[in-house]
C-alpha cells in the first residue's frame, strides 16, 4: 500500500519550517491555501528511476483518507498522463 510505504519513509524526512516559503497554491476549487513547510530532495521511485522531488506540506485535518497531491512541474518531469474517468496516472520517461 502506497500510503504505508509513505508512512514508513517519512521518518527519515526533515520538514523544513524554519524558512519562509513565499508561495499560495490556488486549489481546483480556487480557494488559496498557504503551506505549513517544505520537504526537500524526497526520492520519488517511477519504475526504475528515481526523480529527487520537493513537497510542499499542506496543514490539512488528520484523515484516513489522504490523496497525494503532485505539482505540475512533478507531472511534467514524468510526463504524467491522466485519465479521470479511470482515476489513474500513468508516467513515462524519456
Amino acid at each position: 500500500d502506497l500510503l504505508e510505504r509513505i508512512k514508513h519513509n517519512s521518518e527519515d524526512w526533515e520538514l523544513d519550517e524554519g524558512k519562509e516559503i513565499y508561495v499560495t497554491i490556488k486549489l481546483a476549487n480556487r480557494d488559496t491555501i498557504l503551506p505549513i513547510g517544505i520537504v526537500r530532495d524526497v526520492e520519488v521511485l517511477c519504475g526504475k528511476i528515481k526523480y529527487p522531488t520537493d513537497f510542499l506540506v499542506l496543514g490539512s485535518p488528520q484523515d484516513d483518507f489522504c490523496p497525494i497531491i503532485f505539482g505540475r512541474p512533478f507531472l511534467n518531469t514524468v510526463n504524467a498522463k491522466i485519465d479521470c474517468k479511470k482515476q489513474t496516472v500513468g508516467v513515462s520517461f524519456g
